[in-house]
């Protein structure tokens, strides 16, 4: 263990300290209810990471808007205002522990950046915002933003699935703006 001497140091990121460099990776139990939402199974779930010692215990892959149709996958969604309080009881169970509650915003696309309208884009660009907005009243400590696997902002982000020509496309600079 002598190559790890700082993995269970304190860590500062921004204004929040971190009681150690654990974390439980963003992952997708499909614990949730389900429309959507925290379950006590999935709390109970991430309960078990924040009490064994985690200092960071991550909810992977939560939509930013409400499902298609109900049960699809039995993963979490921070659509609609009704996830704010099943969010802050887990929120709550973690930080119990000294664990940091944290969250994993996505958007499944169906189609790619080049067939989308701007407006389309924008409306993504909010439901973003008013999630994490929603997170934020919930008592999470910290946000993540998936832009990895092929999900949508990696998308926009290379050339390879992104041929736009307005501000959304073009140049790297341009494709990073959304």
């Amino acid at each position: 263990m002598s190559n790890y001497t700082h993995i269970f140091q304190p860590l500062n990121i921004g204004s929040i300290t971190i009681k150690n460099r654990i974390e439980l990776a963003p992952v997708g139990p499909f614990l949730a209810t389900s429309d959507g939402y925290v379950s006590r199974e999935l709390i109970e779930w991430c309960k078990q990471f924040a009490r064994g010692g985690a200092g960071i215990v991550t909810m992977g892959n939560s939509s930013v808007i409400q499902p298609v149709r109900p049960g699809a996958g039995y993963s979490i969604h921070v659509g609609h205002d009704k996830s704010i309080n099943p969010l802050n009881r887990f929120a709550d169970v973690v930080q119990r522990y000294g664990a940091k509650a944290s969250i994993q915003l996505n958007y499944h696309n169906t189609c790619p950046p080049t067939e989308m309208k701007t407006s389309e884009i924008e409306a993504i660009i909010e439901s973003f915002a008013e999630a994490a907005y929603r997170c934020l009243k919930a008592g999470l400590d910290m946000i993540q933003v998936h832009g990895a696997h092929g999900h949508l902002l990696s998308q926009f982000l290379t050339p390879k699935t992104n041929a736009r020509t307005d501000e959304y496309g073009g140049s790297l600079e341009n494709r990073a703006n959304f």
